[in-house]
């Protein structure tokens, strides 16, 4: 089996499989759900999952949720004295996996694909890796990711991972280092400024898809986050 870097997708019927080689899952949108060894996982944007050559998991997501799957022979060298295999991925290495995704769908020549996975190897390596949450974190983080748009409340989210609230609050704090609205707006925040950067989205329409219907609201918390309003970042 050759190294190499696909574009999957995968359905809620619920397979399963092994290989004879190593296998990293990162979600570019939506989130997938892998049991490895009695373990389950919830792996969602910002995320990857290492599938171990030989290991039987069972897989099931969203028909809509799209993911870059790279099938590796070795592993990364940080990875050999990792005993963890769900972690969190940086900035960097997320915005390459959209870059990954636009490569793939254009013409993609043999000289090109090995350079990208090359690339995909250093970035990876250059991961300080950070074992991931408690399975009921993860689902709140998830469900804030795919709906940045929607009305996240406390009580809500904690009903979303079966948790009262004051458990969600303090497990999430443990977990994440900030709190459970802190990172609805992080996760906002965050959205608002690649759309800003990447794309010609008119700023009003960019504070309704990350949550905000007034503007004015919207562009006050951006300049509280970044430290600029939104039209300051798409002037600059």
């Amino acid at each position: 089996m050759s190294d190499r870097i696909t574009i999957r997708s995968y359905t809620k019927n619920i397979r399963g499989h092994q290989h004879e080689y190593h296998q990293m899952v990162l979600p570019l949108n939506g989130s997938i759900e892998i049991q490895i060894n009695q373990t389950a996982y919830l792996v969602s944007v910002g995320e990857a999952i290492v599938i171990l050559s030989g290991q039987w998991h069972d897989f099931k997501a969203d028909e809509k949720a799209k993911f870059i799957v790279v099938d590796i022979n070795q592993l990364p060298q940080n990875m050999h004295a990792f005993d963890k295999q769900w972690f969190q991925i940086n900035d960097a290495l997320q915005s390459y996996l959209h870059f990954i995704e636009q490569t793939i769908s254009s013409a993609l020549i043999a000289e090109h694909e090995e350079a990208m996975f090359k690339m995909f190897i250093s970035l990876v390596e250059g991961l300080p890796l950070v074992a991931k949450y408690d399975f009921r974190v993860a689902k709140v983080i998830a469900r804030v990711q795919s709906y940045p748009e929607i009305e996240h409340r406390v009580k809500d989210l904690a009903d979303h991972a079966c948790l009262s609230a004051t458990q969600l609050k303090k497990l999430f704090t443990r977990s994440v280092g900030m709190s459970v609205m802190q990172y609805v707006t992080k996760v906002r925040m965050e959205k608002a400024k690649s759309l800003l950067i990447y794309t010609d989205t008119p700023i009003a329409i960019v504070a309704q898809q990350v949550g905000y219907l007034d503007p004015s609201a919207f562009s006050r918390r951006f300049h509280q986050f970044y430290g600029q309003t939104p039209r300051e970042l798409k002037r600059s």
